[in-house]
Order: C-alpha cells, then sequence, then structure tokens
C-alpha cells in the first residue's frame, strides 16, 4: 500500500490529508474533494499528490540502494521540491539512523504528468533496516508557501548485500 500526501490550498489555506490505497479523486468544480478545502465559492485552487513509488531496496546483486517518488499536481504549483533522505539503521540496540544519501528534486509537476525523483546511492548497502524520509516544499499556484514531511514510518530490512 503506498501512502499519500493530498496537499490542498485555497484562499491561502493548506489542508494536508493522509490517504492511504489508490488515487483519490478532488474535483475542481464546485463542491470540496477528497480532503479538500475549498474558497469562498467552493471552487479547489490546487491539489498535489506525492506518493512513495519504491520504498529504499537493494538494485539486483549489487551494493546500489535506490527508492523514488511521484508527485502530480493540477493546476501546477509556481514551485515544487522534493527532498529525499534515505537512512540506515544497523538493528544493534543503542545504535542510531545514518544518512547514507541525500536527493533534491525541483521539477515543477506538469498537469496531466507524474514528476519522479529518484534516488540512486551507489555502493551504500549494508544489512539493516532502512527508511526514507520526504519533506516537500514550495509555493502553489495562488502564492501560498508550503512545507510539509510525508509521514511515512515503514522501515525496509536488506537481508543480504553480497
Amino acid at each position: 500500500m503506498h501512502k499519500r500526501v493530498l496537499l490542498i490550498a485555497a484562499s491561502g489555506a493548506i489542508t494536508v490529508a493522509l490517504l492511504a490505497g489508490g488515487a483519490s479523486g478532488c474535483p475542481t468544480e464546485k463542491g470540496s474533494g477528497t480532503g479538500g478545502t475549498a474558497d469562498g465559492g467552493g471552487t479547489i485552487l490546487k491539489a498535489c499528490d506525492t506518493t512513495i513509488v519504491k520504498q529504499p531496496s537493494r538494485v539486483g546483486k549489487g551494493l546500489t540502494v535506490e527508492a523514488e517518488t511521484k508527485s502530480t499536481c493540477a493546476p501546477p504549483p509556481r514551485s515544487h521540491v522534493v527532498f529525499i533522505t534515505i537512512q540506515y539503521h544497523p538493528d544493534i540496540k543503542g545504535a542510531d539512523y545514518i544518512t547514507m544519501g541525500t536527493k533534491f528534486c525541483n521539477a515543477k509537476p506538469i498537469p496531466g504528468t507524474d514528476t519522479d525523483c529518484h534516488v540512486t546511492l551507489p555502493g551504500v548497502c549494508h544489512v539493516g533496516i532502512w527508511r526514507m524520509r520526504v519533506q516537500i516544499t514550495g509555493t502553489g499556484p495562488n502564492g501560498t508557501p508550503f512545507s510539509l514531511v510525508l509521514p511515512n514510518k515503514r522501515t525496509v530490512k536488506i537481508k543480504n548485500c553480497t
């Protein structure tokens, strides 16, 4: 199950709704969509959907670890930045997570086209627990800035790196 964050900005307000499962519909006409916020006239001004499509995982039989998100926005925001952090934990009591790499993607989603943020970290595979943290920042089409962290608590155990 993918975790999704639906970001809706209307009349300077920001609403973040956590959705689970398949795609959510969000009408752009009168009324409110799933998790929607509407202006005084009931029109939704912006909806962005960022999804984790690949948790940290080993690539083939090598030492490379990769992860990926997908963002869809309609209408497009003025700016949209996805910052992914990949962290490793050696699965030893008392140990902390170690940041193994980061990726900064600032491509603006185009309506009707998904925008991917793909992280590839060569030579970093270690047996243990892996997680990713995703922060999304930007400016909506009406000029309202937004910043949120994707609520992903899932971890992945990599059992073999050889």
